[in-house]
């Protein structure tokens, strides 16, 4: 079911204030790796869903930036079968494009 728009507002909000808290505005930190799930990656390259492709493109990039990131290897490998499943009209990914992705993934 797709999202209306007032709640893609809010959770869009919510992962804005999310990122800020776990920017460093608590008193007390302690530096720990977030673990990356597939649908982060999938979410990315699925324009259907344009809220969750943004937050998913901000975690992307925050936890990245800063080095926190943790991609499992499963999490690639299933990045791959979700982006290419389907016909060539409902793929999120060519098979050389997701390959390619994936191997920048692993880079990182």
């Amino acid at each position: 079911m797709p999202l209306r728009s007032d709640s893609a507002t809010v959770k869009l909000e919510l992962a804005r204030i999310v990122f800020t808290v776990a920017d460093g505005l608590a008193r007390s930190c302690t530096g720990v790796a977030v673990l990356i799930d597939t649908n982060v990656l999938v979410y990315r390259f699925d324009p259907r869903f344009p809220i969750k492709q943004e937050i998913a493109i901000r975690i992307l990039r925050s936890t990245l930036d800063s080095g926190n990131a943790r991609i499992p290897h499963q999490a690639v490998v299933e990045f791959v079968a979700a982006t290419t499943r389907g016909g060539t009209d409902t793929r999120l990914l060519s098979v050389p494009d997701a390959l390619r992705e994936a191997e920048e993934i692993l880079s990182l």
